[in-house]
């Protein structure tokens, strides 16, 4: 049998010297973006049986608790995060409404930052 060789690709593209050019994000450092779908759901839905209870609380009180998926983007990045809807003043929520004098809503400039886990949260 004959073996067959494949046909090399050539890349298409622009030889570059450097690429100075290019920005790369550091770990905390924050970035413009603007809130493109908001999905409201339940904690169990996101987490399934893992959801964390608080005290006093079954798992099925706390995976019927109510949560929102933010997702946001801006130049070059995309991310997440999401936030429980309790009406408590040290919730993410009540901190987000805090900094950006507005509820989460489509269309509304926010800013976000890179974690060291290499995901973009919103800034609280």
């Amino acid at each position: 049998m004959a073996e067959t060789q494949k046909e090399r690709r050539v890349i298409e593209g622009t030889e570059v010297d450097s690429l100075d050019d290019v920005k790369v994000p550091r770990p905390g450092e924050s970035r413009s973006a603007v809130i493109r779908k908001l999905i409201r759901t339940t904690a169990g839905a996101l987490f399934g049986d893992k959801t964390q209870m608080r005290e006093g609380e079954t798992l099925e009180d706390a995976k019927a608790r109510e949560m929102v998926v933010i997702e946001f983007e801006g130049e070059g990045f995309a991310g997440n995060d999401k936030m429980n809807l309790s009406t408590s003043h040290k919730s993410n929520l009540a901190r987000f409404v805090a900094r950006y004098n507005s509820k989460p809503a489509n269309g509304l400039v926010v800013s976000a930052s890179l974690g060291t886990d290499g995901y973009y949260k919103l800034d609280l």
